[in-house]
């Protein structure tokens, strides 16, 4: 029979490992990356960007990107600028939703 051990000696062992958690399991950390993401794609769902890119855009209208480029080339489409520091502008083109919603409306009233 062996003598139960001193709770001493177990707080001594402890004391003498590397501090704070144990280390995560392989399982574990697959298990709560799945979650991380999980998590995110359920935020990123229920939110429709107001700001769109060319490709974007252009899905939303069902036109190529070409065409969607010549619309804000044009004048037909306003792109949208974001001042970034020293008195630049984003080079990104976007363009709002708002304003594809109304290039439809008038496509729809032309013909």
């Amino acid at each position: 029979m062996t003598p139960p051990a001193l709770a001493l000696a177990d707080a001594a062992q402890r004391l003498r490992r590397k501090p704070g958690r144990p280390p995560l399991s392989d399982e574990e950390k697959r298990r709560r990356a799945d979650q991380r993401l999980a998590r995110r794609a359920a935020e990123l769902a229920g939110v429709a960007p107001r700001l769109l890119d060319i490709p974007s855009s252009a899905r939303y209208l069902g036109v190529s990107p070409w065409t969607a480029r010549a619309l804000v080339e044009n004048g037909t489409l306003r792109r949208v600028l974001i001042p970034m520091p020293e008195g630049r502008d984003m080079r990104r083109v976007l363009v709002d939703r708002e304003d594809l919603d109304r290039l439809i409306t008038t496509w729809k009233d032309t013909t």
